[in-house]
């Protein structure tokens, strides 16, 4: 079973890890704790270990004390009630957690190419109806072109038939005169 770290979110402060190690860890730390309290005189740990009365008085609160804090510790931050079972289930909560993590990322992934998607075709959307409108104001430019040609060719032909029309006027007088 490999060690998972994991934190209790809900239950606790999130600067509050308990880690879930192999089983029976806690116990071998509790015991090694009890057993070097125990062999190791606490009475040497004392200023002055001559006096009876630290031996007999402290002696037994220190290694009481020890021993407390040793399994408030040890149940605390190494719970041997965090077995196989509880490690299995820790660790599948947290690929679980992950994987929803990791959809999420996935999906705003997808929004941001969704989004970046429609901005692309609203762009080319807005160059088509550009490019449509500079095309409309070219064929209207032509069509005024084309009026102006037709209109001077118009004024031109009637200009030169008044001519004609003159040219003719005036050969008949002259006929007439002779």
């Amino acid at each position: 079973m490999k060690d998972v770290s994991f934190a209790w979110h809900d239950a606790m402060p999130d600067h509050w890890f308990l880690h879930c190690r192999r089983p029976g860890l806690s116990w071998i730390v509790l015991v090694v704790v009890v057993v070097v309290v125990v062999f190791v005189s606490p009475a040497k740990l004392c200023l002055s270990p001559a006096k009876l009365w630290m031996d007999q008085t402290v002696a037994p609160v220190v290694v009481v004390a020890v021993v407390v804090v040793a399994v408030v510790v040890c149940c605390c931050c190494y719970p041997p009630a965090l077995n196989s079972s509880t490690c299995v289930a820790t660790s599948a909560a947290l690929r679980a957690s992950q994987q929803e993590q990791q959809q999420q990322e996935k999906q705003q992934e997808e929004q941001q190419q969704h989004q970046q998607q429609q901005q692309h075709q609203h762009q080319q959307h807005q160059q088509q109806q550009l490019q449509l409108q500079q095309q409309e104001e070219e064929q209207q430019h032509q069509r005024q072109q084309q009026q102006h040609q037709q209109h001077q060719q118009h004024q031109h032909q009637q200009h030169q038939q008044q001519r004609q029309r003159q040219r003719q006027q005036q050969q008949r007088q002259r006929q007439q005169h002779q």
